[in-house]
C-alpha cells in the first residue's frame, strides 16, 4: 500500500490547476517519464491525462492501458488507481480530444442555458442553436427574417422558421436531441475548419494562438460565413462582441 500511495501522490502532483506555467507542466511530464524506462517517450494521450485535473474515468483507464503498452508499469498502476476515483463526464465523440476537455467546451457553449430556453432572435435550447443552423441540421425549414424594434426604438433582425420532423415543444423538452444535434453541428463545422481554415490554427489572434475549440465556438455563434468575416475583418470583432467573447472563452480548451 505504501508503494502505491507514493506513486499515486506523484500523480496527484500532476493534477494541480491547469493554470500552471508551461515550464511547470513540462517538468511534471518529465517526472512522469522518469517512472518508465530511460529514454522512452511518454505517449501524448497519457501526458494529457496526467496533466488534466478533471480527466474522466474513461480517459484515465485508456491512459493506463497506453502507459502499460509503452512500458510504464508504475505509471499504469497509478493511473488505474486514479481512474477509480474519477468523476464521470461527457464522453467526447473525437479520439484526439479528452472527455474533460469536451465537457468544458460544452459548458462554455451552453453558458448556463437550459433545454427550454428560447432567445427571441431565434436561438433554442441548451446550446442556443439558431434557426439557420437548425435548418442545416434538418429540423427546421423555410427560414425567414424580419426586423423588430425594441423598447428603445432600435431595430434588430430576428430569424424564424417552420419546425419539421419535430415541434418546438418537443425539441425544448428533449435535451438529448439537442445534444445530438449539437454534436452533429460541431462535426460538420470541424469538417469545414479542416477543409478551409487549417492555416488559421496556431495563428496569433488577439495575443493567443487560435485553437480548434476557439474556431468551433466561433463557427457555432457566427456560422461559417460569419466565421470568415470575423477572421478577416477586425471591425466585425468589435461590432459583434458576444461572438468575440465566445471565441475567447472557448479558445485554448483543445
Amino acid at each position: 500500500m505504501g508503494y502505491l500511495f507514493g506513486i499515486a501522490a506523484v500523480i496527484l502532483l500532476y493534477s494541480i490547476s491547469t493554470k500552471q506555467s508551461a515550464g511547470d507542466s513540462a517538468s511534471k511530464a518529465d517526472a512522469g517519464a522518469a517512472m518508465g524506462p530511460p529514454g522512452k517517450p511518454l505517449p501524448d494521450f497519457v501526458r494529457k491525462a496526467i496533466e488534466d485535473a478533471q480527466a474522466t474515468k474513461e480517459d484515465l483507464q485508456k491512459a493506463s492501458e497506453l502507459a502499460a503498452e509503452a512500458g510504464f508499469p508504475k505509471l499504469q498502476l497509478a493511473l488505474a488507481a486514479r481512474a477509480n476515483g474519477a468523476k464521470q463526464l461527457i464522453p467526447c465523440p473525437w479520439k484526439d480530444v479528452t472527455s474533460s476537455e469536451w465537457t468544458r467546451f460544452c459548458s462554455v457553449i451552453a453558458n448556463g442555458h437550459k433545454a427550454g430556453d428560447v432567445n427571441p432572435k431565434g436561438f433554442y435550447g441548451i446550446f442556443q442553436i439558431g434557426v439557420r443552423r437548425l435548418v442545416d441540421l434538418g429540423v427546421m425549414s423555410n427560414p425567414i427574417t424580419r426586423n423588430v424594434n425594441d423598447d428603445n426604438g432600435q431595430s434588430s433582425r430576428i430569424w424564424q422558421g417552420t419546425w419539421c420532423k419535430t415541434s418546438e415543444k418537443k425539441f425544448l423538452n428533449d435535451p438529448q436531441e439537442q445534444y445530438r444535434l449539437f454534436v452533429k453541428s460541431m462535426e460538420l463545422y470541424r469538417g469545414i475548419i479542416s477543409e478551409k481554415y487549417t492555416k488559421v490554427l496556431n495563428l496569433d489572434i488577439d495575443g493567443k494562438p487560435a485553437t480548434l475549440s476557439g474556431l468551433l465556438a466561433l463557427s457555432h455563434t457566427a456560422g461559417s460565413e460569419g466565421m470568415y468575416k470575423w477572421l478577416t475583418q477586425g471591425e466585425i470583432r468589435n461590432k459583434f462582441a458576444w461572438v468575440t467573447q465566445a471565441y475567447h472563452k472557448a479558445n485554448g480548451i483543445f
